[in-house]
């Protein structure tokens, strides 16, 4: 499933908050690369393809993933580029990073080699005069998808990044699996909450059941949200509200951290809570 969007993630302390942007991802579980750029530069015939990997019995082991094979009915030399679509840099400043998934299937034949390059241009030369790659000459005991991430800061402010994985450098293994490619942008400046912070409180911020939040006579609530670490708005329950608190329940959210927007008119702040 592609999707280009500007996701922003609320990551909130007490007086400081930021916001990470998902730029790009590609999950491939739509079995469509058809917007990813392929060279079969070794002229084999064989190139990275979008597969769903299944068991011996036929049933679907994970989900849809991108595969090279350095062996196929027979030895293969691949020099395989899979180049993605074009990713718009230009908004953005601080820190950006390229994440993704890796593995060998196979754990008898994992000497894999790749290399990740991100470049400004889609041609061979382009790529390989890239300065911000990432290598890994063997894949051992990597034989479940592992998460990978190469800092591509550098690119922030270009128009068109491309992301490569080029299976390179290696014969007579097996196979080797990319799943799960995201560009994160996280800004390096922080953003002052306004001066509300000190004028309302949460407790606990450590709960299961129930979390209050006060009302300053000077500054009455007049809205709470609730978001999880990945931005999703939550559905609390407001249990009473009189002139000192609102008391909010909880119960039903799983455990983990959130953050609580409150507003008071104009005004807001961010408090993080933890669900047990």
């Amino acid at each position: 499933m592609k999707k280009f969007y500007f996701f922003l993630v609320l990551l909130f302390s007490i007086h400081l908050s930021y916001s990470q942007t998902t730029v790009f991802s590609d999950d491939f579980d739509d079995l469509d690369i058809s917007d990813w750029t392929l060279i079969d530069a070794d002229n084999d015939g064989n190139n990275w393809t979008v597969v769903q990997i299944q068991d011996d019995n036929g049933n679907p082991v994970g989900t849809p993933l991108l595969r090279s094979f350095s062996w196929l009915n027979g030895a293969l030399t691949p020099d395989n580029y899979a180049i993605s679509p074009a990713i718009d840099l230009s908004g953005y400043t601080g820190t950006i990073e390229l994440h993704w998934e890796v593995m060998a299937v196979d754990p008898d034949w994992d000497a894999e080699n790749y290399t990740v390059y991100v470049a400004t241009g889609t041609s061979v030369s382009e790529i390989l005069a890239s300065t911000v790659t990432f290598n890994e000459s063997t894949l051992d005991g990597v034989y479940t998808l592992t998460p990978r991430t190469l800092d591509i800061s550098s690119l922030a402010g270009q128009s068109n990044v491309y992301i490569v994985f080029r299976h390179h450098n290696v014969t007579d293994q097996f196979s080797i699996e990319i799943d799960n490619v995201e560009v994160i942008a996280s800004p390096n400046q922080a953003v002052e909450q306004n001066n509300l912070s000190g004028f309302v409180h949460v407790y606990p911020t450590n709960a299961s059941d129930k979390i209050f939040v006060n009302n300053h006579p000077d500054y009455p609530v007049s809205r709470i949200l609730l978001y999880d670490l990945n931005g999703r708005k939550m559905n609390v329950l407001q249990t009473e509200i009189n002139e000192n608190a609102t008391a909010l329940h909880i119960s039903h959210l799983k455990a983990g951290i959130y953050m609580l927007e409150i507003e008071s008119g104009e005004l807001k702040t961010v408090k993080k809570i933890i669900i047990q």
